[in-house]
C-alpha cells in the first residue's frame, strides 16, 4: 500500500463551485457546481494524475488510500423570513436530491 493522500474540497461562494486540490496529488485542481460532480471528476482525474506524475500502476493506484476532506461554511440570518423559507426549502430538497448550495 502506498502512502495515504489527502484532497481538500471546499465550497467557494465567490466561484459558486466546489473546488478540490491537493499537495499530495501533483497537478490536481478541479471544480464543479455540486459536491457529487466534483467527486465524480476526482474519481477520473486522480488515477490519471497518479499514473502520469507518480508512475503508479493500476494496482498501486487501487492500493493508495485517498482521503477527501470537505469543508463548507455558511452564515444564516433569521432577520429575513424569505431567507429562512429558502433555507428550509433547500434543506428539504437536499434530502431528496444531490446538494447544491443556495445562490445568495
Amino acid at each position: 500500500m502506498h502512502r495515504a493522500m489527502y484532497v481538500i474540497v471546499e465550497w467557494s461562494p465567490k466561484a459558486r463551485r466546489w473546488i478540490a486540490q491537493s499537495s499530495d496529488v501533483a497537478g490536481l485542481l478541479t471544480a464543479a457546481v455540486t459536491y457529487e460532480l466534483v467527486l465524480g471528476k476526482l474519481l477520473v482525474e486522480i488515477p490519471e494524475l497518479l499514473k502520469v506524475n507518480e508512475h503508479l500502476t493500476e494496482e498501486q493506484i487501487r492500493d493508495t488510500p485517498v482521503h477527501l476532506i470537505a469543508h463548507r461554511e455558511d452564515i444564516i440570518s433569521f432577520r429575513d423570513p424569505h431567507n429562512v423559507a429558502a433555507l428550509l426549502e433547500n434543506a428539504n430538497a437536499s434530502s431528496r436530491t444531490p446538494f447544491t448550495p443556495p445562490l445568495n
